[in-house]
């Protein structure tokens, strides 16, 4: 997206209400400077819930839980960064039987023909729901005219989409894009969610070992 278009979808409605469904989405910092962000998108509207330098994955988790029940979003509609450190804000909601989606935004696209990772897939889908007419909100004007208009794309030896990585941004100087990243993960597909969810009973199955008797463990005894 360019500045100019990025500008345009700026909403300069003060009384502008969410219309349909709301999908809830949290980028876990990883230190330094960056910020944990809190976006609350609807078919009309893209809204930036909270920003904090919180590190505390238990008290991450705890903010989602709030804003999930303030905003009414459902669990299957809410989606956090599970890369790294950001599962351990996903952890905690499990435990308590919310099922929200955990999205590693690296692993392979739905449409991997077209896309070289989800990332790739949510931000196209993101550009396409602002020049449709998504609206976003004014009072982080700066950050979404800054982040959108520096998030950009080429195509791979395949000739997929692939998004330019946090890394190589960083070292153009370019700071990690926090707010535009919580956004873009209201526009993964619910598809994504499901398939990681399945991979992580996989992998908790194989880490089930035998002992020295033959006798395999489980978190409930042998």
């Amino acid at each position: 997206l360019t500045e100019d278009e990025v500008e345009l979808a700026i909403c300069k409605d003060p009384e502008i209400k969410h219309i349909g469904e709301r999908r809830l989405g949290n980028d876990v910092a990883r230190g330094g400077a960056n910020f944990t962000v809190w976006n609350l998108r609807s078919m009309n509207y893209l809204e930036v819930l909270g920003k904090s330098h919180q590190d505390n994955l238990t008290e991450i988790a705890g903010q989602t839980l709030f804003f999930m029940k303030e905003k009414n979003v459902t669990a299957e509609n809410t989606f956090i960064d599970d890369v790294g450190v950001g599962g351990g804000a996903v952890d905690p909601l499990h435990y308590q039987q919310k099922n929200v989606r955990g999205i590693n935004v690296g692993l392979p696209a739905l449409e991997s023909g077209r896309f070289t990772n989800i990332r790739a897939e949510a931000y196209w889908r993101f550009r396409e729901w602002v020049k449709r007419g998504g609206k976003l909100c004014a009072c982080h004007r700066e950050e979404w005219v800054s982040q959108l208009s520096k998030v950009k794309y080429k195509p791979d030896s395949k000739g997929r989409l692939r998004i330019m990585s946090k890394d190589d941004m960083r070292s153009m100087g370019v700071d990690s894009p926090d707010v535009a990243d919580a956004g873009m993960l209201t526009f993964v597909r619910q598809e994504h969610g499901d398939l990681e969810q399945r991979r992580k009973i996989k992998e908790a199955r194989r880490k089930k070992h035998t002992g020295g008797r033959g006798l395999t463990f489980t978190m409930g005894g042998y």
